[in-house]
């Protein structure tokens, strides 16, 4: 699986920083403007995964996913007889991935060649390969779930001792013992560095946003510095003015002090550019956020296949020793307690794992639109 992942890497709960830098967290300034407070933005990967559960986005996906699963049978002949596999989940995909590819290809027509469009181009081509392994992998959880179902519901049939097994019991244990090691591999083709190409170019697109967003904020910092000087010369001329003019009246010298000020709060709103540029920042600073959690789930999910795939050959070891005999009652009884000392933890990482697979697709549809939305706002966006 990914050579550069670890096992530990499974927890759930982890405060993750995206930048290695202190990250600038939106606020506002006495003028207005949205400005950094220099404080770090961690991401709480656990509470992203807990609320990416209950949005109308992960609920759509899902949908997508189950109804494409729960199709009737006549429907998947006739659709099989008119498209092979990978045509099949393209149309899933076009289904689930938004914005779609012709969005994209749009988006990314219209938009002004430089770096930044050259890393979002890239990423999202690398997105849709993703996500199209992702669905590869639900349809393993699926073909998972198929498997065991039938095997865990005799379980639970059965009596508590499994030295209490009739024949009649052992009879139809090795049946459906000889279904279940029928069934192919639910992961033939796990993801082997599947997911490195994504990780890869999301290290290359956030360190590149990492230093635009650098470069708004100190253009909007100089543009604050720019406007708030002319304020102050208007206010040294008018005082010196004053006190120079011996024909100006005391009213007249006042009506100016009081001015002053006016016109000094006035030329220290920021322009218009400096707001943009740091609205757009707000977005881009989202999208590297959301782009750094989708990295970590992506971490998470290979050693969980792994735990998956693990399991499932061990049980099919198993299993084929038991029927390898026949009905003999011994090795079926030995199969039967086996199965049943942790039936649960199987089913809970196969939950766990089809969870991951629609908060990645969740995450990866956000960032496609931020993205998108940045390049179509300035059709002039350059590097």
């Amino acid at each position: 699986m990914l050579e550069c992942l670890s096992v530990k890497s499974t927890s759930r709960s982890e405060d993750v920083h995206p930048n290695s830098h202190p990250t600038q967290s939106q606020g506002s300034s006495a003028d207005g403007t949205p400005r950094s407070n220099g404080l770090r933005s961690p991401i709480d990967i656990d509470r992203e995964y807990r609320n990416s559960l209950y949005t109308n986005s992960y609920n759509e996906v899902w949908t997508r996913i189950q109804i494409d699963r729960s199709d009737s049978h006549d429907q998947e002949v006739e659709i099989q007889h008119q498209e092979s596999i990978e045509e099949r989940r393209e149309r899933i995909l076009s289904r689930v991935l938004q914005p779609n590819q012709e969005h994209v290809q749009e988006a990314l027509d219209r938009a002004r060649p430089g770096k930044l469009i050259s890393l979002v181009k890239d990423y999202l081509g690398e997105s849709h390969r993703t996500t199209a392994l992702l669905l590869r992998l639900q349809e393993g959880v699926y073909q998972a779930k198929t498997a065991y179902d039938p095997l865990m519901e005799f379980l639970s049939v059965l009596p508590s001792e499994a030295g209490s097994l009739t024949e009649s019991h052992c009879h139809r244990a090795y049946h459906i013992f000889a279904q279940f090691d029928a069934r192919g591999d639910p992961f033939p083709c796990p993801p082997l560095n599947g997911f490195e190409q994504m990780r890869c170019k999301f290290s290359q697109l956030k360190l590149y946003l990492d230093n635009r967003i650098k470069r708004t904020h100190s253009r909007a910092h100089l543009v604050r510095q720019a406007s708030s000087r002319p304020a102050l010369c208007l206010i040294g001329t008018a005082v010196a003015a004053a006190v120079a003019a011996a024909a100006i009246t005391a009213h007249s010298l006042l009506a100016v002090v009081v001015a002053a000020p006016c016109a000094a709060n006035y030329l220290r709103t920021p322009s218009n550019f400096a707001k943009r540029e740091l609205a757009r920042a707000a977005k881009l600073r989202d999208a590297v956020k959301l782009t750094y959690a989708l990295d970590k789930h992506l971490e998470t999910i290979d050693p969980l296949v792994v735990k998956v795939q693990t399991r499932v050959e061990r049980d099919k070891e198993l299993i084929r020793m038991g029927i390898m005999r026949g009905g003999d009652p011994y090795p079926i009884q030995q199969v039967v307690k086996h199965l049943r000392s942790n039936p649960s933890d199987l089913l809970d990482d196969l939950k766990h794992l089809q969870e991951d697979i629609c908060v990645c697709f969740t995450i990866v549809n956000k960032v496609r639109s931020l993205l998108l939305e940045q390049i179509s706002s300035d059709h002039t966006i350059a590097s």
